[in-house]
């Protein structure tokens, strides 16, 4: 059955349904192309700024995904950090999300079920040598204790 965001019928925005294997799913739905956001927002909401709508309309449509990983036999926070987001430097990421699981990130043993760090809330792209560089300094930093 589908639903919409909630703001009310005008909305263009059906955010969640559910599939046929009674799972949550979200899904945004184009806006018609003769309709800008910002036409859609007055007639969400015309005594409101857009700005503070659209900032609220989109914490409404926006659910934070925590993502988990299991390690693997033979697998360190290094290998999971590469395979993840396409750099070992950032396994520094993966431990402080996880510091009450791992009580030493030189040693975590297998089958342990790890959460994966939000990309955007550490900087990581594996692209970016600075972003790299960074993960590498804090990651040095984390060792020290561990020596």
């Amino acid at each position: 059955m589908d639903t919409y965001c909630g703001w009310n019928d005008n909305c263009f925005c059906k955010s969640f349904f559910f599939n046929s294997s009674k799972k949550l799913k979200s899904e945004v739905v184009p806006r018609p192309a003769e309709r800008s956001l910002d036409h859609a927002l007055q007639v969400i909401a015309p005594k409101e700024s857009s700005d503070s709508v659209r900032k609220r309309h989109s914490t409404v449509a926006e659910k934070k995904v925590v993502k988990k990983a299991i390690l693997n036999e033979g697998q360190t926070l290094r290998l999971l950090a590469l395979d993840q987001f396409g750099n070992k430097e950032f396994w520094v990421y993966i431990y402080l999300e996880n510091r009450e699981r791992i009580s030493n990130p030189n040693r975590v043993p297998q089958g342990t079920e790890l959460i994966l760090p939000d990309t955007s809330q550490y900087s990581i792209d594996a692209e970016d040598a600075i972003s790299v560089e960074k993960a590498k300094l804090l990651g040095k930093e984390v060792l020290k204790k561990f020596s």
